[in-house]
């Protein structure tokens, strides 16, 4: 937990407001068929946070499946995020151990019409 001064000094670099919720969803590498499985920790407009057992490599490229429920951010993903066969493609942007829960933090940037991201795909 941070103190009051580091909160007060704590500039916020995100362009866009995380919503914490913790849903389902499924994933796999688009350049696979195994789905896996993890939950949300927050999404934004641009990514998500999201806690699994699988470790997917950094920069790759995931299909997610995600089960907004009632989450408020769901038509601003749906607005932002390319669609691809009824699920998003984001980036694996940073992942991070829970050694004593077995799981892993991943930090997912939602791929965009407009993003550099397309460049690796035919579609």
């Amino acid at each position: 937990m941070q103190s009051n001064q580091a909160q007060e000094n704590y500039t916020e670099r995100r362009q866009f407001e995380r919503i914490p919720g913790r849903r389902p969803l499924k994933f796999r590498s688009v350049r696979e068929e195994d789905l896996s499985l993890g939950t949300t920790i927050n999404v934004s407009r641009a990514g998500l946070l999201m806690q699994t057992t699988a470790l997917p490599k950094i920069s790759s490229i995931l299909w997610l499946d995600i089960d907004f429920g009632d989450l408020p951010v769901r038509e601003e993903v749906k607005d932002y995020a390319l669609s691809f066969d009824h699920g998003f493609l984001g980036r694996v942007v940073r992942v991070d151990e829970n050694p004593d829960q077995r799981t892993y933090d991943v930090g997912i940037c939602f791929v965009n019409k407009d993003s550099e991201n397309l460049k690796e795909f035919k579609f």
